[in-house]
């Protein structure tokens, strides 16, 4: 599963968490009465994390645009008896996105995104102690840690780069990240280049000589960062603030808990997945004579070959769909030369496309009488090749011209509508769990 598709579950438990942060920190400033206060907490945590709610949020989908997740945030923090303005809604939205903005780009890697989603579970299971939350906080910490730690290295990046797209462009000053200095007055956040390195990266600078698949010397040369930077034993940083409560003074029991359990097990998972990938990270050198051997079809995308006969473009695009041919399993062979064992009128398991309607399929075939076909046999000399038609002199219609002839303009409108409905799915629950 691409990890494109995983990003919002980090997304919306995250923001929910600094939404909570956020409440509690007001109510209090408010002297709202302690046991009406954590009714209005304990109502819109039980309403985030209820199965059917967690079920949907949970699927692999794309990521909700801002408005769409802002409408989210809005029927959570009215789903108990709490009312807020609209004035007061911006304001705790640009709060939340700011403050989970702020910790993504702080991460040193991805997989930190797990330890600031089980860092604002635990947090949330300390502000409301209640056996009705309790074992929603549980469940939605299995299903992050059994989602996550299984996901590749490809797949962490890609879902990193999902988060940093929605929230790129979003420049709000907070007073808070001002004080610390950890944002200037223009709103662009300020992150620091000292302390740990992501899990299994060395530190800059360090020169490594191989010999017979050995280290035989070390070597190391300065850099600006010389004694600023530390490498790290596991991927969760214990000593990291990210995901707690920043709106808590430095002292506050709840910030200074001991680490939570679900870090233990995630930690573990992440161990396990390593060692049976073979992801850990070993220093050898690279051996060449390992790398895969380039199919036949690339020799097509050598200059000499784009010069004998058609455009350079044309031999391009032949050796680009010959490849493609060798990866769906249909070896390269010689035109004219087929095994024996096929026979003149075997299918052999060969594949002709043709992409418009063309004289392509007489063209393929040496028999261009310029009629235009929709089909045509596959013969025992072409068998194991993929042969399409991408001659733009034959005078076919176009694709444009086809689009055109079919008229899909009602159709764009209904997936349009479609796609807002889907973006919608998860408030179409909100609403009905009211």
């Amino acid at each position: 599963m691409l990890g494109s598709l995983l990003a919002m579950p980090i997304l919306v438990i995250n923001m929910g968490g600094e939404m909570i942060y956020i409440l509690h920190q007001r109510l209090q400033a408010q002297n709202i009465p302690e046991e009406k206060a954590r009714k209005v907490l304990e109502d819109v945590i039980r309403t985030m994390y209820t199965p059917v709610f967690l079920e949907e949020l949970f699927k692999p989908q794309e990521m909700y645009s801002n408005s769409s997740t802002k409408q989210i945030f809005d029927k959570l923090a009215h789903s108990s008896i709490m009312r807020l303005n609209k004035q007061s809604m911006e304001k705790l939205y640009d709060l939340m996105s700011m403050g989970v903005k702020y910790q993504v780009l702080a991460c040193t890697c991805p997989q930190q995104y797990l330890q600031i989603t089980l860092q604002h579970l635990d947090a949330l299971s300390v502000i409301v102690q209640s056996d009705a939350v309790l074992p929603l906080l549980s469940s939605a910490i299995s299903r992050c840690i059994n989602m996550y730690t299984n996901l590749s290295q490809g797949n962490w990046l890609l879902l990193q780069q999902t988060i940093f797209q929605f929230f790129q462009g979003r420049r709000v000053k907070v007073s808070l990240f001002l004080q610390q200095e950890l944002q200037t007055m223009n709103g662009v956040l300020i992150l620091k280049n000292t302390g740990k390195l992501p899990f299994d990266v060395d530190i800059p600078g360090t020169i490594r000589y191989f010999e017979n698949g050995s280290v035989v010397n070390t070597q190391r040369f300065p850099t600006a960062v010389d004694g600023e930077v530390t490498e790290s034993t596991q991927v969760f940083d214990h000593s990291s603030p990210l995901g707690k409560n920043m709106y808590l003074r430095p002292d506050a029991a709840s910030n200074n808990r001991s680490l939570p359990a679900s870090f233990r097990e995630a930690e573990t998972a992440f161990s396990r997945f390593m060692e049976s990938s073979g992801a850990q990270h070993q220093h050898h050198p690279v051996d060449l004579s390992a790398m895969p051997k380039p199919v036949s079809a690339a020799a097509d995308l050598t200059p000499s070959k784009k010069g004998s006969g058609g455009s350079g473009g044309e031999s391009s695009a032949k050796a680009e769909l010959s490849v493609l041919a060798d990866l769906l399993g249909m070896h390269h062979q010689e035109v004219g030369s087929p095994t024996k064992a096929e026979g003149k009128g075997s299918s052999g398991g060969g594949l002709k496309i043709n992409l418009v309607e063309s004289r392509g399929a007489a063209f393929a075939k040496g028999e261009d009488d310029g009629k235009a076909t929709d089909s045509f046999d596959i013969d025992a000399d072409d068998t194991f090749i993929i042969s399409i038609d991408i001659d733009a002199s034959l005078g076919a219609k176009t694709v444009e011209s086809y689009m055109r002839d079919l008229d899909l303009k009602d159709d764009a409108k209904a997936e349009r509508k479609a796609g807002a409905d889907d973006d919608d799915d998860l408030l179409a629950l909100m609403d009905s769990a009211k």
